[in-house]
Order: structure tokens, then sequence, then C-alpha cells
């Protein structure tokens, strides 16, 4: 009896031990497959379309470089709003793609190939530290896609802040920690606030060398790229940087450009005064969650991501410029959160995943698609100016217009009646999805924190969290 028992126990352990082995390797193939897909999916979407809007500015850096080399950019450029490592990243792929074809559709696929590469990166990185559960998320969010199809800089900035998440949290590199949210900034200067938590952590734990290699680091990186194209021009590089931005109409989905939709698009009628309002709102938000993080006096992985997501999602909802592309940020670390229980119920995912929906998919498609069909125009805040939006859409899927121009013409013929109120009411639309799309962050922004831990009373030391991060290598 006691010799059939342990042959059961063998048997039992074995058949445990291989299904165990069989699923890890089911999940794995399925991971595989689900890239596979993705990739195709972008593969075969992205070489038809980009947003004009913001690349024929891109291109017209290119134009400059070729003529007058790439230092030159920013003092002969009309618009040049992104810091030198936007330039830097765009300009050689673009010459690299005109020279291998003059087809549009390659060209597009030639330069929109590093963010591909990035997409793939960032899943990478995702599935290698934090697994499956974690890498799916990004799979599935439709923000990352849209960035590529419209060609938007975004994709880097989410690579290099969530390298520098794990520089600090697993390798303990401050020096790696500064280069990469240099890099980050350097694409996209908000994320400047992520820098504040390092210096947090490490003055936390009383690092005081590694906090200096953290800042030295850092600003090494910054000066070696901004330097060479500021001494070229200075006066242009800071009005170009800085000052386009501190002057630009707040946008898109912020809830600064509500007052300017109530106005039906009358910036004349704007107080001075509101354009400027988002910068004291912003600084103490972000400092009210830095500070969050200090009295909470936990260092470890999961509340690093955690103050990581918090402050973007708080500069995302009170900066006047909405930027679709921005919710491209926090995506990698919601994803980190989600698989480890820290945003809760399914509530929380169909947030994550209807987020992008809203603002990338949603709220363009009423706004320019509506304005299409009826011949209307769509307003651009940052030029204040009026532009057709047949000629937007039409220029930005050029190489593949008879599609679109089918579609406008099915929207015409069967929908113009609808569109057409879309059109008019598109102010009114805009202030609904201002509204939804920040009180969706809102409310993750919430379940992170909590604002009821905003307190000056919050105790230093807490019972530590139940949810860990521990190192996972590919499942």
């Amino acid at each position: 009896m006691k010799k059939w028992c342990g042959l059961l126990v063998v048997a039992r352990r074995k058949y445990v031990n291989g299904f165990k082995d069989f699923m890890k390797h089911f999940w794995h193939k399925r991971g595989i497959l689900f890239l596979l897909l993705a990739n195709i999916y972008i593969f075969i979407v992205a070489p038809y379309n980009w947003n004009y809007y913001d690349v024929k500015y891109f291109i017209e850096w290119s134009k400059i470089t070729v003529t007058h080399g790439l230092f030159s950019v920013y003092a002969l450029a009309d618009k040049v709003s992104y810091p030198p490592l936007a330039v830097v990243l765009f300009v050689p792929f673009y010459l690299l793609a005109t020279m291998i074809s003059n087809n549009l559709i390659v060209i597009r696929f030639v330069v929109k190939l590093p963010l591909i590469i990035m997409f793939n990166l960032i899943y990478y990185v995702l599935l290698r530290y934090y697994g499956w559960n974690t890498a799916k998320y990004w799979l599935i969010n439709y923000g990352a896609y849209s960035t590529i199809f419209g060609y938007q800089f975004d994709l880097y900035t989410s690579m290099f802040l969530l390298l520098s998440l794990i520089s600090m949290a697993r390798y303990k590199n401050p020096v790696l920690t500064g280069v990469f949210l240099a890099l980050a900034v350097l694409i996209k200067p908000l994320v400047v606030f992520i820098g504040f938590i390092p210096l947090i952590k490490y003055y936390i734990e009383h690092k005081t060398k590694d906090l200096i290699r953290y800042v030295g680091a850092g600003l090494i990186t910054g000066l070696a790229i901004v330097l060479p194209f500021m001494m070229y021009n200075p006066i242009d590089f800071l009005m170009k940087v800085v000052l386009f931005h501190s002057d630009r109409l707040p946008q898109d989905l912020s809830i600064w450009a509500i007052p300017l939709y109530v106005l039906r698009y009358n910036y004349m009628l704007l107080p001075s005064w509101e354009i400027w309002l988002w910068l004291p709102a912003m600084i103490i938000g972000v400092f009210a969650y830095l500070y969050v993080f200090y009295r909470n006096s936990k260092t470890d992985e999961l509340s690093l991501a955690k103050a990581y997501a918090a402050i973007i999602i708080v500069c995302l909802v009170t900066n006047k410029v909405g930027n679709l592309n921005y919710l491209t940020w926090v995506i990698p670390f919601l994803a980190i959160l989600l698989s480890r229980g820290a945003l809760g119920s399914w509530g929380m995912k169909a947030l994550y995943i209807a987020l992008p929906i809203v603002s990338m998919l949603l709220y363009p498609f009423t706004i320019f698609g509506s304005a299409a069909v009826v011949h209307g125009q769509v307003f651009i805040a940052e030029d204040k100016k009026f532009y057709s939006a047949v000629w937007l859409i039409q220029e930005s899927f050029l190489g593949s217009e008879s599609i679109v121009h089918e579609m406008i013409s099915i929207g015409r013929a069967y929908l113009y009646s609808f569109m057409a109120i879309l059109y008019y009411y598109r102010w009114a639309s805009s202030i609904l999805y201002a509204v939804i799309y920040n009180f969706m962050l809102a409310v993750i922004l919430h379940r992170i924190y909590g604002l009821r831990r905003i307190e000056l009373g919050l105790p230093r030391h807490k019972r530590p969290s139940k949810i860990l991060l521990t190192s996972s290598t590919t499942p």
C-alpha cells in the first residue's frame, strides 16, 4: 500500500510540474503570438498615415540640416517647439528614408522604424522585468499604436522613463537613472518633475554620493546635447523652446482649454491670466504628491512606480497643453500597477483601456471627422488659426487618400445631418471630452494614492505594503 501511495505522489508531482512547465511555455508562446499580431497591425497601418500638421515642421528641420547644418535648425525653422534630442532623432532617419526612396509610403515606414523599435523594446523590458501579466497591458493599450501612426516622440519618453525606474529600483545605479531621465526631459521637458523622485529617494536613504552622481549624470547628459544648439543661436533657441510654450493657448483636452471652447474659439476674449493659471496649479499638485511620496518613506519599486504614475497624471491634468500623445508616458507604469493589483478592480482596467480610445480615437474623429464631412475647419490653438479639415486629413493620409475620400463620401451620403450637428457643436463636444478625460485621470490618481492622504499630519512610517514587486524573468 505504501508503495502504491509513493508512486501516486511521484506521479502527481510529475503531472503538476509538467503542467506548470506547459503553462509557462504556453504563456511565453502566447506572448510571442500577441506581439507578432501587434507588429503586423503596426506594419500594415503605419506606412499609410502620419499627423501632417506636426510632421511638416519636422521635414523642415531636415531640409535646413541639408542646406545649413543641424545646429542652425532653431535659427531658421518656423517652429521647433522641442528640445534638441527630438531634432536629432528625426532628421537622420528622414534623410535616410529620402535617400532610399521617393515613395511616401516607404519614407513613412523608414521614419517610423525607431518608434516601432521603441514599442517592441518597451514590451521586452516589461516582459523581462515584470512578466507577461504586465507586458500584455502594453499590447492592449491603443495609445502606443496611435503615437506611432501619427508620429510623435512620446514613445522615446516612455522608454527612457521606464529605464530610469529600473535603473534606480533594480540596478541601484544613480548614474544611469540620471542619464535616462535627462534623455526623457530632452524630448518632453514636462517630465522634469519626475526628476525629484530619485532626489527624494536618495535623501530618505541618506545616500549623498548617489544623489550627487544622479544629479551630475543628468546635468552632463543634458548640457552635452543642449549646449551645441544653444550656443549656435541662444536667442532663437530660447524663443522657440521656452517662450513659445509660455505664450501658446490652452489646447485639446486640457481643462484650461474649456474657456476657449465656451468662447467658441474666440481667443481674443480670453484674459491673459488664464493662459498662466495652469503653472501654479501644476506646481502645487506636483509637490503635493511629492510630499506624499516623501512622507510615506517607502522607496521600494512599487512605491516608485506609483510615484512616477502619480506625478505624470498630475502633469497631464494640470498642464495647459492637453496633447493626446502625452498619455503614453504613464502607460508602462499603469501596466505595472495593474498587474500587481495596486489599482484594484476591473473598473481600473476598463479605464486603462478606455482612456486612449476616448482621447486618441473618439475625440479626433468627432472634431476632425465631422469637420471633414461638412467641408468645415478646425481650430489649431498653437497657431491661433483655422485650417481646412479635409486638407489636414488628406495630407496626413497622402498615398492612401482614395480610402480617405471614400470614407468622407460615405459620411456625406449617409451621416451628413449627424456630422453637421457634431460640427456645429464641436465646442461642446470638446468640453465634454475634456471633462471625461480628466475625470478618468483623476479617478486613477485617487486610486494610486488617495486624496485623503495628502495631509500634513500623514505619519512618516506606514505599515509595509503587502504588494511587492519581485524580480522576474521572461515567463
